[in-house]
């Protein structure tokens, strides 16, 4: 049978697909270095959904979770157990593993992720056609602007303090995500404006000396 679904756990440690064996769902583990079959897992904990999402629990090898129109669970493919249920869980995960988002889809789509820096939250609501950041640690909401156009992709970079932005229309912007509580972030700013001055002002003098010499 084709597989439905796969990822491969922390530290590589298991390729997990999903499978059909007679007309029920099951996870299927094969060692990614050898390509040998290790075990079957059976998915017969209480209130079993389809799975529609399978994540990767970030230094955790044993664990992934299964994600499902109502909840996400948290599976030990090592031992075959459930290691914790979520309600809502819609398999967002922070980079170090200690916290998730529940961010619904109602009528209209959402897009949200943690900064690699795990420091913010980015949301997008298509309908509303806002982004807006939190700071994760207390939650208070940093900013909430409205786009051009309707966002196609929405990435930051690894050091978490610019967001890059995708549109429909193949315009690409870039945000700086400014924390007034990151002391920080006045040192970054001030060498960020130092470097836009210098890049602004050097071909001017370049194309002012390349003239005087004409």
């Amino acid at each position: 049978n084709q597989p439905k679904n796969f990822i491969c756990t922390a530290d590589d440690m298991y390729f997990v697909f999903i499978e059909e064996k007679k007309h029920t769902e099951i996870l299927a583990l094969y060692d990614p270095m050898t390509g040998e079959h290790v075990h079957y897992v059976k998915l017969s904990y209480p209130a079993y959904k389809e799975i529609t999402l399978m994540v990767t629990i970030p230094k955790q090898p044993y664990l992934i979770g299964l994600i499902d129109s109502e909840k996400g669970i948290v599976m030990n493919v090592r031992d075959k157990k459930v290691h914790l249920t979520l309600p809502k869980w819609g398999g967002q995960i922070s980079s170090n593993g200690r916290y998730g988002l529940y961010a619904p889809t109602c009528v209209f789509d959402i897009m949200a992720f943690f900064t690699p820096t795990n420091e913010h939250v980015i949301y997008y609501h298509k309908g509303k056609r806002t982004i807006r950041v939190f700071r994760a640690k207390d939650g208070p909401q940093l900013v909430d602007m409205k786009c051009p156009a309707k966002v196609r992709q929405g990435t930051a970079t690894n050091d978490g303090r610019i967001l890059v932005v995708g549109y429909e229309d193949g315009a690409i912007q870039a945000f700086l995500i400014v924390d007034r509580s990151d002391e920080s972030m006045v040192d970054y700013l001030r060498s960020w404006r130092i470097h836009q001055l210098q890049s602004t002002v050097e071909p001017e003098r370049q194309e002012t000396a390349e003239r005087q010499l004409e």
